[in-house]
């Protein structure tokens, strides 16, 4: 069974933030000190650990660059001839 991530506090910015996909994402401010989140912080976590699960563990804009299309001699002479 897969574990929710949990809602992190990185001290040296004083920001909430949570660990997606191998990539963290920041909440807001969250004060050195304090030890909960702070209701803002804690309101965007649960917006994007919603979004993340309803999406299938994938957050909607984690998708895969679609390859550019290939280059064609011709167009490369078009480039150069005037």
């Amino acid at each position: 069974m897969q574990h929710t991530p949990k809602l992190c506090h990185h001290l040296g910015s004083e920001q909430g933030y949570v660990t997606l996909n191998g990539r963290e994402h920041y909440l807001g401010h969250w004060p050195r000190g304090q030890r909960k989140a702070p209701p803002a912080v804690r309101s965007e976590y649960d917006l994007l650990i919603g979004r993340w699960l309803a999406n299938g563990r994938r957050l909607p804009d984690e998708t895969t660059p679609a390859a550019p299309a290939p280059v064609t001699v011709n167009q490369v002479i078009l480039a150069f001839v005037p």
